[in-house]
């Protein structure tokens, strides 16, 4: 079975001691589960005022922030992607104008920090549209995690739990990603996350999420997608992650000859684009 581990890293900063924690945990699985990579999708947003005031987390610069820890884990075998919650100022801004800035600037800021291009993104919300496919193949990105498959997200009037908002979210409605399949759009390779393929209306429980394994039980959802033979495409956001559900995944995972890969090795496989 393939899989890959999509780690969204906007809470680095405020949990960097947690985040070498689970870089040793995650070692400690290898005796169980063989080789692991995992795929860190660094933020870089504009959100410093949206952060600050509305998140209470300092976020939004971790390529820069965060360059000397996730060289190391580059070295050792994962990938480093990008990750970007399309904002501006106080507001959700998806225009194309906004993305291209915002996706040029964590380029440059990549290239600085790492001596190489990015090749995967995956937009903040699950949201990733056409100009955003637009802008990857412009700035030669290859591959987009974002695809949450029948998920919708609004929100209106109240964000982030009880904090009162002057904006609203409305992002993309992946209805169309129902067979769950890997697609290249626009020249990129788009790779929806695992939800399940009998669904036809989105439901948590049949989302694979390394967040929410503790609260489901996945074992019936892991064999659908054996028989399909799809890539896994796993999301967690790290500072979530404890020891209760690093025991979770070690259980549902230790027999299951799991062969974990980078982003760009699946699209280096039957899904290929060019280099």
């Amino acid at each position: 079975m393939k899989v890959c581990l999509v780690a969204h890293t906007e809470n680095f900063q405020d949990h960097k001691e947690h985040f070498k924690w689970l870089v040793e945990e995650f070692k400690k699985l290898e005796e169980d589960l063989g080789k692991i990579k995992i795929n860190w999708m660094l933020e870089e947003d504009d959100t410093k005022p949206f952060a600050i005031e509305v998140r209470g987390r300092n976020r939004g610069d971790v390529i820069s922030k965060g360059k000397k820890f996730f060289k190391k884990l580059e070295k050792r075998g994962d990938e480093l992607g990008v990750h970007i919650h399309f904002t501006k100022g106080w507001k959700i801004d998806f225009s194309y104008e906004n993305q291209l800035r915002l996706l040029s600037k964590a380029k440059e800021e990549f290239v600085k920090a790492f001596g190489h291009e990015p090749r995967s993104f995956v937009g903040g919300w699950w949201h990733s549209d056409d100009n955003t496919l637009t802008i990857l193949k412009k700035l030669n990105f290859k591959i987009d995690a974002s695809p949450l498959p029948l998920y919708r997200e609004m929100r209106r009037k109240w964000l982030f739990g009880k904090i009162p908002t002057p904006f609203k979210i409305e992002t993309c409605n992946w209805q169309d990603y129902k067979n769950r399949e890997p697609r290249i759009e626009k020249g990129i390779l788009r790779l929806p996350n695992a939800v399940d393929p009998s669904l036809k209306k989105f439901d948590h429980k049949g989302f694979i999420s390394l967040d929410l394994i503790d609260r489901y039980d996945y074992k019936k959802l892991i064999k659908k997608f054996e028989k399909r033979n799809l890539p896994l495409i796993i999301p967690f956001h790290p500072h979530s992650i404890t020891k209760e559900k690093l025991n979770k995944i070690r259980n549902l995972l230790k027999d299951k000859k799991v062969n974990f890969l980078r982003l760009s090795e699946v699209a280096g496989g039957p899904f290929r684009i060019s280099p």
